[in-house]
């Protein structure tokens, strides 16, 4: 399979084009600034073709190979500044332009930096992460295959517009409810148009394609140069606004009063001053925030207030008795909200809160109780939604809300989800896998499984802003709402140039010899998970994140390693005593290898374990454990044999000089040594003693032949001795009398 680099769908080898959009490799790959397509960032990031050349960046599609993604790349790329890149993908500056490239390209990775920590905001394209490459800088963001508010109109509609004033409206505070959230982090977006947003099915817009560097490093003469600021994107807003209803997008060229004279936001002088004020072209006279715009729009209603004076008459007459009532009234309700606060759980709580100026904000719901939040009349009412992040919709959750999105006393007008974690200690949590992704990324993938986040730094050699440990103050017993600790990478250069190196293959080495290796190839390397294994000795590598032989960059690709920690400690079990079949299954269990040896015990029973090597203990998942098991009593004839021999033992003889008939010399006796409690060498035979070698054999007659000047002495059966040690037992020799 090979992926296509225009729509970054997959298709079959054999196929010369995308069967999903028709994009073939020969293909014009778009304007001569951009990338080629096929280019590797960050040693994970494909870039495609080429979407946007803006004079501030361009806007590419991507893939995220690590976590098989499509994303959008946007490359920090001012026109006004740098030349055709030509053949390289190195961005070039003019000299004379380089201090103001550098101020730019400063706005833009401080800009992606702050916008990371936006990445919950369902209105706000995610930012995964931002970093420096080819001489420039780049941001990674999420991507949507979703119309732009542009080409929905255009999609729509016959003439580029033609939604009616109130459709717009409603779309215009959605967008400015996402540019509140921007502002509110120090970031403004600097291009806002129809192009900026997305447009989802359901009609709710997402804010993307930052741009604001252009106003710090972009040709002199422009909108607001060198003086961009919220008023920018205030001018942006209106400017998109009235593109949707006349169909003509504002700008400095264009009159506004023609626009509006032409448009149904004539009808309404508010609206239309408050559309005059937000495009003044002079940033001292425009609107200066996009609160003081939604209030010109959207400002408080001023409430009627016509009184009859027939009824006026009537009711100062009876006015004692209403305040009479009224007082009556209140002292009733204040008893009754007394008896309900006092059973507790029974009362409900608000979520939103409607102000006087027509606004909704978001309730604090910080240590309320989940399950009272349910209660609350602003659910029932089906006016707002809470999701738990990290369960599914139809799991029940019991537990305090300890983190909420949006935050307290953020604007709602648009928000129908409250995004919240749960402490709950009852539902287990799997920390997804996040060592060596940016600290961005990390932290919307543990928001979305229900666990809380605080980062720190610390030097160390990886890629700056990469995640290179991370723990849990509960431990190994990680649960809904526990919070993980971060720790990000910092004090690393990166290279200016850029140089493909090989990821050296490292599975099965050493870690630290690993590590060389990797050191020696210009790539960082992290330590990720310790693992058992079966397969590894202690401290060796068993996976790499990166497959060995890919082409990556060299200074700024992190290899996360997973490293054996050997094989698994098992406890040796107590089998002594126990039944063969009772200890083979307990090894079993215990991932043990059982090795079986036989022996007969007349002290113990058939069947049963005599002893174990090793003893009961610690031990590794693996090892061998020998078992002697009993065959019971041992045979009769094993008995016999091993208390008498193969032969009968004679009595001891005395031995004397043949020459001297009368006198008789007392014989030298030998007493056959008791053998029963030697061990015998096999089950079911006895040991036969064989004769020693220093015994003279024996002649045809049977006779055995003395040296010569020795006296010959008559022939006994031998004795048996005791065994020698690697043999059977010699046979004591003849005695002499005289010796």
């Amino acid at each position: 399979m090979k992926r296509c680099l225009n729509c970054m769908e997959e298709y079959a080898e054999n196929l010369t084009q995308c069967p999903v959009c028709g994009y073939s490799g020969d293909m014009d790959t778009g304007p001569e600034p951009a990338l080629e397509p096929g280019s590797i960032l960050q040693g994970r990031y494909i870039v495609g073709v080429c979407r946007e050349v803006r004079k501030s960046d361009i806007i590419y599609i991507g893939w995220d190979e690590l976590f098989q993604r499509k994303v959008q790349i946007l490359e920090f790329y001012p026109a006004y500044c740098c030349p055709v890149r030509g053949d390289r993908e190195a961005v070039s500056v003019f000299s004379s332009k380089g201090e103001l490239f550098e101020k730019g390209k400063r706005q833009f990775l401080t800009y992606g930096k702050k916008l990371l920590w936006l990445y919950r905001e369902e209105d706000i394209a995610a930012v995964y992460s931002c970093f420096e490459e080819n001489d420039t800088a780049y941001l990674i963001t999420q991507y949507c295959d979703l119309p732009t508010v542009e080409e929905y109109l255009y999609r729509n509609t016959s003439n580029g517009a033609a939604v009616s004033v109130h459709t717009a409206l409603t779309l215009l505070s959605e967008a400015i409810t996402a540019v509140e959230k921007v502002h509110g982090i120090g970031v403004y977006h600097g291009q806002i148009s129809a192009e900026s947003f997305w447009i989802t099915e359901d009609k709710r817009l997402v804010l993307k394609d930052f741009g604001s560097w252009l106003y710090v490093c972009g040709e002199p003469g422009g909108l607001d140069y060198q003086n961009g600021g919220p008023w920018t994107d205030v001018y942006g807003l209106v400017s998109m606004f009235c593109q949707m209803v006349t169909g003509t997008a504002v700008t400095p060229a264009v009159r506004v009063e023609s626009v509006i004279a032409d448009s149904g936001i004539g009808k309404r002088p508010n609206l239309s001053r408050a559309v005059m004020n937000a495009l003044e072209e002079s940033p001292s006279r425009r609107t200066g925030s996009v609160e003081e715009l939604r209030l010109q729009i959207y400002g408080k209603k001023k409430a009627r207030n016509r009184r009859n004076k027939q009824n006026k008459s009537f009711l100062e007459k009876i006015s004692w008795k209403l305040y009479a009532c009224g007082g009556l009234l209140l002292i009733v309700l204040i008893a009754a909200t007394a008896v309900f606060y006092k059973l507790g759980d029974g009362r409900k709580i608000g979520i939103v809160e409607s102000r006087e100026d027509g606004s909704i904000v978001i309730e604090n719901l910080i240590n309320q109780k989940y399950e009272k939040v349910l209660k609350s009349h602003d659910i029932a009412d089906q006016r707002i939604k809470v999701e738990v992040m990290g369960v599914p919709e139809s799991e029940n959750v019991e537990g305090i809300i300890v983190e909420q999105v949006p935050g307290a006393g953020e604007k709602g007008d648009n928000v129908s989800t409250i995004k919240v974690i749960v402490d709950s200690d009852k539902i287990p949590v799997t920390v997804p896998e996040i060592t060596g992704i940016q600290v961005g990324e990390a932290r919307r993938l543990l928001f979305e499984a229900g666990l809380r986040t605080r980062v720190s730094e610390k030097q160390y050699e990886a890629v700056p802003g990469s995640i290179v440990e991370w723990s849990s103050e509960d431990g190994e017993a990680v649960h809904l709402g526990s919070e993980i600790l971060l720790t990000a990478a910092v004090g690393e250069t990166l290279p200016d140039k850029e140089e493909l190196v090989k990821v050296p293959e490292l599975t099965g080495q050493n870690y630290e010899e690993a590590e060389k290796i990797l050191k020696d190839s210009g790539l960082y390397m992290i330590k990720g998970q310790e693992v058992y294994s079966d397969d590894y000795a202690e401290n060796v590598v068993t996976t790499q994140s990166l497959q060995a032989g890919s082409n990556v960059i060299k200074g700024k690709t992190n290899v996360v390693v997973t490293v054996s920690k050997g094989r698994e400690p098992v406890a040796i079990p107590e089998l002594v005593k126990k039944t063969a079949e009772e200890a083979e299954k307990e090894l079993k269990a215990a991932g043990l290898a059982l090795e079986r040896r036989n022996e007969y015990d007349d002290a113990v029973k058939k069947g049963v374990v005599i002893r174990q090597e090793p003893e009961a203990g610690e031990g590794r998942k693996g090892d061998k454990v020998i078992i002697t098991v009993s065959l019971g009593n041992r045979p009769q004839e094993t008995k016999e044999t091993k208390e008498n021999g193969d032969k009968p033992t004679k009595a001891p003889v005395k031995r004397q000089d043949k020459n001297s008939q009368s006198e008789k010399t007392p014989a030298r006796t030998e007493t056959v040594p008791d053998n029963r409690d030697q061990k015998v060498p096999d089950q079911t035979e006895t040991v036969r003693e064989s004769p020693s070698q220093s015994e003279p054999a024996p002649s045809q007659g049977g006779a055995a032949q003395e040296p010569p000047g020795k006296d010959k002495v008559s022939q006994e059966a031998p004795t048996l001795g005791p065994p020698t040690p690697g043999g059977p037992a010699a046979a004591n020799p003849p005695m002499n009398p005289e010796s």
